[in-house]
C-alpha cells in the first residue's frame, strides 16, 4: 500500500525591475500544511541554491515538492 506523502508547495516569481543596470528580484512562497514562508533572493544563483535546499529537505522528510511555474513581470 502506498503511504500518503506530505505536500510542499514552491511557487516562484521574477520581476525584472528597469534600473540602471536592470535587476531581477525573485520572489518565493513555500507553503506545507504547517504554515507559509516567504523569501525574496536578488539573484538566480540564490534561487537555485533554494530550490536546491527545500527539494532536500523535503526528500529527507519524505515530502513530495510541487513546483508552480515562474512569472515574470516586467516593473
Amino acid at each position: 500500500m502506498a503511504k500518503n506523502l506530505k505536500e510542499i508547495k514552491v511557487r516562484i516569481r521574477c520581476y525584472h525591475l528597469a534600473l540602471d543596470p536592470p535587476i531581477e528580484v525573485f520572489n518565493i512562497e513555500v507553503s506545507d500544511e504547517q504554515g507559509l514562508w516567504k523569501e525574496s533572493l536578488g539573484s538566480k544563483e540564490l534561487l537555485e541554491a533554494f530550490v536546491k535546499g527545500i527539494k532536500a529537505g523535503a526528500s529527507l522528510g519524505g515530502c513530495r515538492v510541487e513546483m508552480e511555474e515562474t512569472v515574470r513581470k516586467r516593473i
